[in-house]
């Protein structure tokens, strides 16, 4: 474990971890312990596999966050879950950085906004969506009575799935 924590510590911070479930990893190691890794925004590699056409298959990879539905920005990883680890290359390590950015945007963002306006906010967008729906795929929406904008029912035809 000692050579591990040599190379670490020798090379840059920005690491693809391999898991032992068999996810990649890609993070920045902020610091490390003894039976751990301290990381900021660990990113999940995801692979889509998109039809070009009848005959091509074009596989796109792209990131999306390891821990969802939290706001933190460091999480720790314990060694004995990591398979084996890597330095990132250059190219990985520039579009890494792009999205963490957004992310910490992001994070700053909703961080910043009180509950009130995070609810107003999911209401808009809800109204719109129940509008969507009542234009586009003839179905009926009931609104509360002591706030129009806010749907509570919805229903109509049950669409057919092919």
């Amino acid at each position: 474990m000692e050579k591990m924590e040599e190379k670490m510590e020798q090379k840059s911070p920005y690491k693809i971890l391999k898991m032992i479930n068999g996810e990649d990893v890609f993070c920045k190691v902020l610091k490390e312990y003894d039976d751990a890794l301290l990381v900021e925004l660990p990113m999940a590699v995801q692979k889509h596999q998109v039809h070009q056409d009848e005959v091509h298959v074009v596989e796109h990879t792209g990131l999306h966050r390891w821990i969802n539905y939290s706001n933190d920005s460091s999480h720790v990883i314990y060694k004995d879950r990591i398979l084996s680890f890597g330095t990132l290359a250059p190219e990985v390590i520039f579009y890494y950085k792009m999205f963490c950015k957004r992310i910490k945007h992001e994070i700053s963002d909703n961080e910043s906004k009180s509950e009130e306006t995070m609810m107003e906010q999911m209401k808009d967008n809800l109204s719109k969506v129940a509008k969507y729906l009542e234009e586009s795929h003839k179905i009926n929406v009931e609104y509360e009575e002591d706030n129009s904008e806010v749907p509570i029912k919805i229903s109509g035809p049950k669409p057919t799935l092919h």
